[in-house]
């Protein structure tokens, strides 16, 4: 597997792409990422860009891991946050157990791809933060990340409250399509604040 690494310490940021994509469609927010002292990890599935082989859309959660690990053992990561986007985000939550990931975005993410299905009892954990973001007009998926945030929350009590945000924009683009729209700043900027909230 082949990921870019954008360098600036050790609080990471890992960068999943949707399925027509490849890491290279993160570079504009991954300097974003950078000028903010995060580093970045960015990375291919297997069977897209440079990483090679066969894509096997029920295994990608181990890549997932895979770069979880790395930014432990060879960044010597303090903590990370994952963004995906699209089924990016969707694999990405299989992080959600892992004492250092402390944020998980989800930006236009289903709630299942083939047969790797987003655990409910991992939404339901009080921490990591998680955030569900997407396009109103964008609706099947939209629809999927209200109801993995009404899910998150479904078991919260006053001791121990979820931390997470849905977040609906006023646009109909998919996933990382949404860069190149209207609401790029906003989303840049949702992006950010996840990221900062996640790594404080």
């Amino acid at each position: 597997m082949v990921a870019a690494l954008y360098n600036a310490g050790n609080r990471i940021v890992i960068l999943a792409h949707q399925r027509n994509g490849d890491r290279t469609k993160w570079d504009g927010f991954a300097r974003v990422l950078q000028k903010n002292r995060y580093s970045v990890l960015s990375l291919d599935f297997r069977g897209y860009g440079g990483s090679g082989g066969t894509a096997d859309f029920n295994r990608m959660d181990s890549d997932i891991l895979a770069a979880v690990t790395f930014a432990r053992q060879q960044l010597h990561a303090d903590r990370i946050a994952i963004i995906g986007a699209s089924m990016g985000g969707t694999y990405a939550t299989a992080a959600l157990g892992d004492p250092l990931v402390k944020g998980v975005a989800l930006l236009s993410s289903p709630a299942k791809v083939e047969n790797f299905s987003v655990s409910l009892s991992a939404l339901q954990l009080p921490d990591p933060l998680k955030y569900f973001i997407g396009c109103e007009a964008d609706a099947l998926y939209m629809a999927a990340l209200t109801d993995m945030f009404k899910q998150s929350i479904a078991k919260q009590d006053k001791l121990h409250p979820v931390r997470a945000e849905l977040v609906s924009l006023k646009c109909a683009a998919h996933g990382l399509e949404i860069f190149n729209g209207p609401q790029q700043e906003r989303l840049t900027a949702l992006l950010l604040g996840f990221v900062q909230a996640a790594l404080q």
